[in-house]
């Protein structure tokens, strides 16, 4: 039979969102994800970081159109390994792209993330990351034409102008059939840690709102922070940059129990 996600096997309903919840529950207690970063998360700095305890990646990256337009593309700018769990992140416009590009990855990655948080001059004019979130209609086409292609969708979106204003976004994007969200806690304005530290009480408010997973971003330079957000939320957290920040994560995880639970998890 038939059903919104998937199909109905046991009375459990199998689809890209069940995947993904699956998924992270077979990660247990290890609940370090390496965040996308420009000209470095690529496969050989993802491989030292899961010698360092970090359990799942996500790629560079990617345009959409690039990847379905040039057939060298994604040759030259996606490597990843078998079994790697690792999230291909794209940027994109249009849901025809999106949808192809996806299909090209498919068989080589957990999911795929669409950037809502890009913020720069190109972003702008491509209408690419954060642009995207202000055409709402664009979004909803982008966003259900990943959906349609039964792999499992991210996103990864910042704190907007109000709690209220990122939870009514998390909720649409929950309601059109994202499977995880990731959440950078700060706003655009904001950039970085000098102009305001990550709100994690925020994030806790969203992650509170919706019913699918969450990760966690930003102030996560050092390993002490990462064990702080671990002990503040016990949630996925992301963090990119210095590899041997990741050792004292490999071996708390291995000596504390952070199991998943559908409180946690928020499945």
């Amino acid at each position: 039979m038939a059903a919104a996600g998937g199909v109905i096997e046991g009375g459990v309903v199998a689809g890209p969102v069940h995947e993904m919840q699956e998924w992270l529950r077979s990660l247990g207690a290890k609940r370090v994800f390496l965040a996308p970063l420009v000209g470095g998360s690529d496969l050989a700095f993802r491989t030292m970081c899961y010698e360092r305890g970090v359990v799942a990646a996500f790629s560079p990256m990617l345009y959409a159109r690039h990847a379905v337009e040039n057939p060298n593309y994604l040759n030259l700018n996606l490597d990843t390994q078998p079994a790697e769990n690792v999230i291909v992140q794209f940027c994109a416009n249009n849901g025809d792209f999106f949808a192809r590009a996806i299909d090209k990855v498919r068989l080589r990655c957990r999911g795929v993330d669409l950037n809502l948080s890009w913020t720069s001059k190109r972003a702008e004019r491509g209408g690419y990351g954060e642009y995207l979130l202000k055409n709402p209609t664009q979004l909803e086409s982008v966003v259900r034409a990943g959906v349609a292609t039964q792999v499992p969708i991210t996103c990864k979106l910042r704190l907007q102008a109000s709690v209220a204003e990122t939870i009514a976004t998390a909720q649409r994007l929950e309601a059109w059939g994202v499977s995880l969200l990731t959440i950078e806690g700060r706003t655009s304005a904001q950039l970085d840690s000098r102009r305001g530290i990550a709100n994690w009480e925020d994030i806790a408010q969203i992650r509170a709102a919706v019913g699918i997973p969450i990760l966690y971003n930003g102030d996560l330079v050092v390993r002490e922070q990462i064990e702080a957000c671990l002990a503040y939320t016990g949630w996925f957290v992301r963090h990119p940059r210095n590899p041997p920040t990741f050792d004292h994560t490999k071996a708390h995880t291995a000596t504390r129990s952070l199991p998943l639970t559908r409180a946690n998890l928020h499945v």
